[in-house]
């Protein structure tokens, strides 16, 4: 159960800083869309790595390494319970279906 807790929370620790600059770019691409006067923005620059590590810096600057990991807390009581729940139910469920 500790070993599954602790993989969800190190994946979280590696992830986290992605998810947030992930959810600040649809952020504020949502907010693009509701001023009338200007043209739509494009997706294209946002398959751009460049673009992605360009909001990161301009977030650390911004907020610094704490703006990165907002919400790290509540991320990894969610991802590493969760994986202390699998770490438990995959053995049984192979165990019940007969898979080794």
């Amino acid at each position: 159960i500790i070993s599954g807790f602790m993989a969800g929370a190190f994946g979280v620790a590696l992830n986290c800083w992605t998810d947030v600059v992930r959810s600040v770019i649809q952020k504020d691409a949502i907010a693009a869309t509701f001023t009338a006067p200007e043209a739509r923005p494009s997706v294209v620059p946002h398959f751009n790595p460049a673009f992605f590590f360009g909001k990161t810096a301009e977030l650390y600057a911004e907020k610094g390494i704490g703006g990165l990991y907002s919400g790290v807390g509540v991320k990894m009581v969610h991802l590493g319970g969760s994986g202390a729940i699998l770490a438990v139910l995959v053995p049984r469920f192979k165990e019940l279906y007969g898979c080794k």
